[in-house]
């Protein structure tokens, strides 16, 4: 889970069309007045078409996507097309979370208000809940589902390890003997593309990003490139996004 920066709402979504669409609902709550398309891929371009809760990929035109109400709207019926009140899910997400009100209950995490971090720690690939809020969340959503989540994260965290070692190999090997170009070039685009792997963009960011911002090994392969002179802005502004996504700082 990573911070997700609230955009404004869609022209189409006016005061007149919150109030028709909620009507709608309030008549009828079969009607998923909140499923127009353009509130759709407002908040798929919002949260890098990813679920706001797992992070894993949404798509639209596969129905991928389902929009969460961290309001619940059986609950809260008049929040039922706020745009604030709107969120982009997976399927398993959403259902996990179901009818959860959190004016009841407490509250959860809200990534386009809360920093997860301030939250959340990954420890073993799991989430562990660093106040009640990010414990809810975790209990609620079950954002430490073994079957689904936990594994892929797994998955993540053991390819992004494996690319820092074979990366260390090659940095040893670059500063041992600076002139084998060729080399040096493969490790410069090797740890930029490691560091593309914890964008906001990338599926799973949050995890790739603690991994790599925690790895003993990524300060040396930083230091080699700068010794290299290999070291761009384009790395700072890539280490910088790492750091942003990382839970564990």
């Amino acid at each position: 889970m990573i911070k997700i920066d609230r955009r404004p709402a869609p022209v189409e979504l006016t005061n007149e069309k919150v109030q028709e669409l909620t009507a709608k609902y309030i008549t009828d709550r079969r009607n998923a007045v909140w499923n127009q398309s353009y509130i759709r891929s407002a908040l798929l371009s919002m949260s890098h078409n990813k679920c706001v809760y797992c992070e894993t990929r949404v798509d639209e035109e596969a129905k991928y996507m389902e929009i969460d109400h961290y309001f619940c709207k059986g609950a809260h019926p008049n929040e039922v097309v706020a745009w604030n009140n709107l969120v982009p899910s997976c399927k398993r997400c959403n259902v996990n979370k179901g009818s959860y009100d959190v004016a009841v209950h407490g509250s959860l995490i809200d990534p386009t208000i809360d920093d997860p971090a301030d939250h959340l720690s990954l420890i073993n690939f799991r989430f562990r809940g660093r106040d009640a809020k990010g414990k809810r969340a975790i209990e609620a959503i079950y954002l430490n589902d073994t079957n689904r989540v936990v594994r892929a994260r797994f998955d993540v965290g053991s390819s992004v390890s494996e690319a820092i070692e074979k990366l260390v190999e090659l940095a040893e090997e670059c500063i041992s003997n600076p002139g084998q170009a060729r080399k040096v070039t493969q490790l410069e685009r090797g740890v930029f593309a490691l560091l593309e792997e914890t964008r906001p963009s990338s599926e799973y960011s949050a995890t790739a990003a603690t991994i790599v911002a925690s790895h003993p090994d990524y300060i040396g392969l930083r230091q080699a490139l700068l010794e290299l002179g290999r070291w761009t802005q384009d790395f700072e502004s890539l280490e910088l996004q790492m750091q942003t996504s990382a839970l564990n700082r």
